[in-house]
């Protein structure tokens, strides 16, 4: 009887641990550390002609959670109760940050190594970095999260929008028990072209811009082809505080003085707007002579005028001979 009791303890004993193992997980759950995130740099591309300047212009951003994949996926969205925190625009500390370009900025006439940019032939493009700091955002389990990075179209003169929403993916790994953003050769942030498997650098904004030209014609058996006629040209309705470029190739920089010109002027090189996108200048122009205006925005309005008194007063008649307005 006692071996039997024996073995019927035994039976119980294990019948017990069987259960205690049935209820245990085949891998006991990590319990992580929260990993904070860093700070992720995207570029604003601004591709223009070659002979346009470089306008005074920001463009502004938005970031906002995105969306989850499949169950089981391991891709989640930025608001996932794995997720504590949200991401920041630094300079900013809001969910909006801004891009700047200023006149005189750097341009590149071919794509620098690393810049996702399609540059057509004759153009040139500025670039301009923003970023993105998820320093108070804290990653509780490995997986992707995803936010939506968007560009807000705030209808500047002349510039095309970037309209497509890039995608912004956030690699949490499992490092040995402890989290990390990233495989440790690489960032963990993977920035792609809205829903597609098209990385992406940046957003790339298009500037329009075309070139007027300004020329003086003297007729007739009696005129004088020397003299120096004034010329005013006047902007209204452009980017404010924007320089554009002024082509005296075919003109003079310096005049000097004849019969109408009694005093020595200087054709400026450069013509730049106010505060309210206004700019006039005078130019003074002989026979055969031109000026280029060059990277003048699209939109801007222009007007040419010449002083009639003075020719009235030599006795030449004005007429329009030929504006042209280039694409």
């Amino acid at each position: 009887m006692r071996k039997m009791r024996t073995k019927i303890g035994a039976m119980i004993a294990s019948a017990m641990l069987a259960v205690a193992m049935m209820a245990m997980p085949a891998g006991a759950a990590t319990t992580y550390t929260p990993v904070q995130g860093g700070t992720f740099e995207f570029e604003k591309y601004l591709v223009m002609k070659t002979d346009a300047s470089v306008p005074n212009v920001s463009f502004s951003f938005t970031i906002a959670p995105g969306n989850a994949g499949a169950a089981g996926s391991g891709i989640y969205a930025g608001n996932d109760p794995r997720v504590q925190g949200n991401p920041v625009f630094t300079g900013t500390g809001t969910e909006t940050g801004t891009a700047v370009f200023q006149a005189g900025d750097t341009t590149y006439d071919t794509v620098q190594v690393g810049d996702s940019v399609s540059l057509p032939s004759g153009h040139v493009y500025a670039v301009s970095p923003t970023s993105v700091s998820f320093a108070d955002v804290s990653f509780k389990e490995p997986g992707i999260y995803t936010y939506i990075i968007t560009e807000t179209n705030s209808n500047v003169l002349g510039v095309t929008y970037d309209t497509t929403p890039k995608i912004l993916q956030v690699h949490v790994e499992d490092n040995n028990g402890v989290l990390r953003i990233g495989d440790g050769t690489n960032t963990g942030y993977v920035l792609y072209q809205g829903e597609t498997n098209d990385k992406a650098t940046g957003f790339t904004n298009g500037y329009s811009t075309h070139d007027l030209s300004v020329k003086k014609l003297v007729d007739g058996n009696q005129a004088s082809k020397d003299e120096y006629f004034e010329f005013t040209v006047s902007l209204s309705g452009a980017l404010p505080s924007t320089s554009y470029t002024v082509d005296l190739t075919d003109a003079q920089e310096e005049t000097s003085t004849n019969a109408i010109n009694t005093t020595a002027h200087t054709n400026a090189t450069t013509i730049t707007t106010d505060a309210q996108g206004a700019a006039s200048a005078t130019y003074w122009l002989q026979n055969g002579q031109k000026i280029l205006i060059k990277g003048l925005t699209n939109g801007v309005k222009y007007t040419v005028s010449e002083n009639n008194r003075t020719l009235a007063n030599e006795g030449y008649s004005a007429s329009i001979a030929k504006v042209t307005d280039d694409p």
